[in-house]
């Protein structure tokens, strides 16, 4: 039985070996998926070969996005059609150097917790009120510092619960140069950029539900103070 399938555009290889590089070129009719894309270090492509029908599905590093062209570093013998692009989670699917959209302080700020707090669950295992006020409190720094959360100038040393630390960690995607967990829980956080410092302490207001409550929370009810220090060494 042969597949309809909608084609999407090409991808062509252009060297071969094992440092190997393709081409996609984006139809006209689907160049949105390319300004949709930009930022994403990893895509997963699926791809349709007319010769014999088949279907596979492959994971592309990207060199450079182009004008409704991605080239990417991706073992190709021939050219077959794209049916279908989409980003690679940065946690969930297992390469955890892939990078998401790194401009999220332009981003709304109800989308840009979303991103963050995608990589909290996948991180933590589930999406907890303690993940969801670890992201609150990221993105309150992050607007402080005007940096973005994988930066690797940012760093943070933190003194709160497990699954606070948890969703700070995770939306940081950062491993423990970057990140340090203290065994004291005092309800803060302090983080640094570029020789500006900022620490951020949690209010203490009632305990939270579930994450839905902590994102459609005021930001006093959530962070409770946020102190300039004059200091770049962070101390909570």
């Amino acid at each position: 039985m042969w597949l309809r399938v909608k084609r999407m555009g090409v991808v062509k290889p252009k060297t071969f070996g094992d440092e190997a590089e393709a081409e996609i070129e984006i139809s006209e009719d689907a160049r949105a998926v390319v300004d949709s894309l930009k930022g994403y270090s990893h895509l997963i492509i699926v791809t349709h070969s007319n010769s014999d029908n088949t279907v596979k599905t492959y994971v592309g590093k990207v060199i450079s996005y182009g004008d409704g062209v991605i080239n990417v570093k991706m073992g190709l013998k021939d050219s077959v059609d794209v049916i279908h692009i989409q980003p690679y989670d940065a946690f969930k699917d297992c390469i955890y150097s892939a990078l998401v959209p790194q401009k999220l302080l332009h981003m709304p700020k109800n989308e840009a917790l979303k991103v963050l707090l995608k990589a909290g669950e996948s991180f933590h295992g589930e999406l907890c009120a303690g993940v969801a006020i670890g992201v609150r409190m990221l993105y309150r720094a992050l607007v402080e510092l005007g940096c973005e959360p994988r930066d690797k100038e940012l760093k943070a040393v933190v003194a709160v619960k497990a699954c606070v630390a948890d969703g700070i960690q995770a939306a940081m995607g950062a491993t423990n140069k970057r990140f340090h967990a203290l065994e004291q829980i005092e309800g803060n956080a302090t983080f640094t950029y570029r020789g500006k410092a900022v620490k951020i302490r949690l209010s203490e207001s009632p305990r939270f539900h579930d994450a839905k409550e902590v994102i459609l929370a005021k930001e006093e009810d959530v962070i409770g103070e946020v102190t300039v220090l004059p200091s770049s060494e962070p101390k909570p």
